[in-house]
């Protein structure tokens, strides 16, 4: 799976051993959805919009993706655009404009909003290690305990001097 920097939703292509990558499918968005972070876990492709949704497509047939669950709800998601996936415990951390929303997807047809942390300040990367979940917002770096995901809490945050753009552990 790739999502082109220019393209708004993501294709699926193989990845070949020699030569150009290859387009053997791709999940039509209707106009007004714009797609904002994308991650994979086997056959599912999860993705976030702008418009403040979570889908979750199938991708057993790659030519033909199909939407098999969603959460919207711009309260949920505030004006989310970063994600994570924990692909162990089937969570996905959905950074939004003021904090940062855990969504329990071991059920992709029905995905559920568990909890939720505010650090008052629009979310910019969010990642995930174990019970830990980093994020970085426009001024600081949050240390969040997701141990119990139905009540995430700020363990610890940093002020930064500058605006970090990307988390990576």
């Amino acid at each position: 799976m790739f999502k082109p920097p220019t393209t708004p939703a993501p294709s699926t292509t193989p990845v070949p051993t020699t030569g150009t990558p290859v387009l053997i499918g791709k999940i039509d968005l209707p106009y007004v959805i714009n797609g904002m972070d994308v991650a994979v876990s086997g056959k599912l492709v999860y993705l976030l919009t702008l418009e403040n949704e979570l889908r979750i497509y199938n991708a057993t047939n790659p030519s033909l993706p199909t939407l098999v669950g969603a959460l919207a709800n711009r309260a949920l998601f505030g004006l989310g655009h970063v994600m994570h996936l924990d692909d162990t415990r089937k969570i996905v951390y959905v950074g939004s404009a003021d904090g940062l929303v855990v969504v329990d997807v071991s059920n992709p047809e029905n995905p559920v909003r568990l909890g939720s942390v505010v650090t008052g300040t629009d979310v910019i990367s969010v990642s995930a290690v174990g019970d830990v979940a980093p994020v970085i917002t426009n001024d600081k770096v949050y240390v969040v305990d997701v141990s119990d995901a139905s009540s995430p809490s700020v363990i610890g945050s940093l002020a930064t001097n500058d605006t970090p753009y990307y988390l990576s552990i």
